[in-house]
């Protein structure tokens, strides 16, 4: 029956460690800011990723300690500050790891060769429009896959160019 519970005191360590980590992981986000947990590029994903699997080790591994944890933590919030640091500062940086928005339909068109860059089919696009509340492809004005992995969606409006796609592509 050891499969099913192991001991008292081994509960007693994931309880008291769980506490505590929740109040080291509550106290360094605190300090780091929104941005560690946005998603905005794959960057941002992999910290997510990262704290979470620290968290769990943290808690449940008989072999790390709070400290080993906090340490963890820590490296993973440094090393996002820093990347994000090397992003607004470098455009080279920017280029490499931040994916640029695509524009998939414009004009109640959809773009295929965009589309198929962005590894898109027709369905994904056809979701986005019906999450906007748009029924027709040919009542959106733009549908752009965003860095983060999200859809925006213009509606047409009669002899309106959207401005929000400014520095999204220059062939527009």
């Amino acid at each position: 029956m050891n499969w099913f519970f192991g001991s008292w005191e081994a509960l007693a360590r994931i309880v008291t460690l769980a506490g505590c980590t929740y109040l080291v992981v509550l106290l360094f986000l605190r300090i780091s800011g929104n941005r560690t947990l946005a998603k905005t590029a794959a960057f941002d994903q992999v910290v997510s990723v990262a704290l979470g699997s620290t968290l769990a080790t943290a808690i449940l591994s008989k072999s790390t300690t709070l400290a080993d944890g906090a340490v963890g933590f820590l490296m993973l919030i440094a090393l996002q500050f820093v990347f994000a640091s090397l992003i607004l500062r470098s455009k080279l940086v920017q280029r490499l790891v931040v994916n640029k928005p695509q524009v998939v339909l414009q004009d109640g068109r959809l773009r295929e060769d965009d589309m198929r860059r962005v590894r898109l089919v027709e369905g994904d696009v056809h979701a986005a429009l019906r999450k906007a509340g748009i029924g027709r492809v040919g009542d959106a004005a733009l549908v752009v896959l965003e860095s983060d992995g999200t859809f925006s969606v213009v509606r047409k409006k009669e002899g309106q160019v959207p401005d929000a796609i400014a520095g999204i592509r220059d062939d527009l």
